[in-house]
């Protein structure tokens, strides 16, 4: 992991629809919900929807604070953390 400073979106996708399906509905993305976890993290709602949206790469500090928004370690979405 030394000297990557981008992690792979696909997990962070795949554990956000599976652990809150809530945030996906037919067609889309709930953005009210996309919202509040935006806010928790610390980042801006339009970096998800690009996510969720197809787009590649989650830089370290953001996937940092996107876990701590989401109360799970790392390793539990990108198994190399």
């Amino acid at each position: 992991m030394i000297g990557m400073h981008l992690l792979p979106t696909k997990p962070l996708i795949e554990y956000l629809n599976k652990t809150y399906p809530e945030l996906h509905v037919t067609g889309g993305y709930k953005e009210d919900k996309v919202v509040v976890l935006a806010d928790r993290a610390g980042i801006d709602r339009r970096t998800i929807f690009r996510w969720f949206a197809g787009q590649d790469g989650v830089w370290l500090d953001t996937a940092d604070r996107m876990c701590e928004a989401l109360e799970v370690h790392p390793s539990e979405i990108w198994e190399d953390w």
